[in-house]
């Protein structure tokens, strides 16, 4: 069936343009709806700021892929955004208790890792089809649908005891398409694009969403023990320590997630990634910070009110 939009005459791009904004806008107030409210559904990490974020570094990597001689056209860029705001749609999660060294119980949100990612791919499809039907001829081709589909599989990230890695990305057996490859690369950009503070501010961002029972007794206000307080500060003393290891793996990785790009494409594409050291200096500076302070000046740095 012919849309009223492509009656009137508009080029394929304009739909286009229509349909990536159209569906990018329904991911975010899907976000807010469903992360962004009161309780033990509320994220602090997977929101709209993080999703906002992450669009733009995707679509920043494309431009610099396409300077440096990769065939990215405006139609991957857009297609790009649009996959990267339905990559974190899906946030289905368990609590977990965990065993810690100084005998006591933490609450820990465990997220159902991989299956959220791929739920997320099912419902970025589900859109694409469902815009396409409107339209005389797809909107969006089967090799963009795939590559952004592929794009949110490529986000799943495994854990190496330091950093994390996406291994769709570091041990691709094929080429990748730039849509794909810009997404999973947006995806963990902080410490490298975003530099020390959006860094921070992301770090102290999991913490909270991660740290079930800090969380909502510091929210809620509750009356600390002695020994909750010690634990839960060292909880955040550890946590603050272990961010410039992180940003030291994913400086070490890029070379690996680079593989793959033209020569040219992988210098404009590590131009964007030149605040590691920035990032690991600032972590490490703020970590010393951090032992410094009281327990309710450490609160507050990392986000939460008493």
């Amino acid at each position: 069936m012919t849309s009223s939009r492509e009656a009137q005459g508009e080029s394929p791009e304009q739909q286009l343009e229509v349909v990536a904004e159209t569906g990018i806008d329904r991911a975010m107030a899907h976000l807010v709806a469903s992360f962004e409210g009161e309780g033990r559904d509320r994220l602090y990490y997977h929101d709209t700021v993080h999703t906002g974020g992450g669009m733009s570094c995707t679509e920043e990597i494309l431009i610099a892929m396409r300077e440096g001689g990769e065939d990215v056209t405006d139609e991957d860029i857009e297609v790009g955004k649009l996959g990267y705001a339905y990559h974190d749609i899906v946030q289905d999660w368990d609590t977990e208790e965990r065993k810690l060294d100084d005998g006591s119980v933490a609450i820990m949100r465990k997220r159902h890792a991989g299956e959220n990612e791929r739920q997320s791919a099912k419902m970025l499809r589900a859109y694409i089809d469902e815009a396409n039907e409107r339209f005389a001829e797809p909107v969006i081709d089967t090799i963009r649908a795939d590559a952004a589909e592929l794009g949110i599989l490529a986000t799943i990230a495994s854990f190496d005891g330091k950093t994390t890695y996406q291994e769709a990305i570091t041990e691709a057996k094929k080429p990748l398409h730039p849509i794909t490859r810009a997404m999973a690369l947006a995806d963990l950009g902080e410490a490298g694009m975003g530099g020390f503070l959006e860094h921070l501010h992301s770090a102290d961002a999991l913490f909270r969403e991660e740290n079930m029972d800090v969380t909502e007794t510091l929210f809620l206000g509750e009356e600390l023990s002695e020994d909750q307080q010690i634990s839960y500060r060292q909880r955040m003393l550890d946590w603050t320590h272990r961010q410039k290891a992180f940003a030291e793996g994913r400086r070490d990785l890029l070379d690996a997630e680079l593989a793959g790009l033209t020569p040219d494409a992988q210098e404009h594409v590590r131009a964007l990634f030149s605040r590691f050291e920035e990032t690991i200096d600032g972590m490490d500076e703020r970590a010393t910070e951090r032992e410094e302070m009281s327990f309710a000046e450490l609160i507050r740095d990392m986000g939460y009110s008493q």
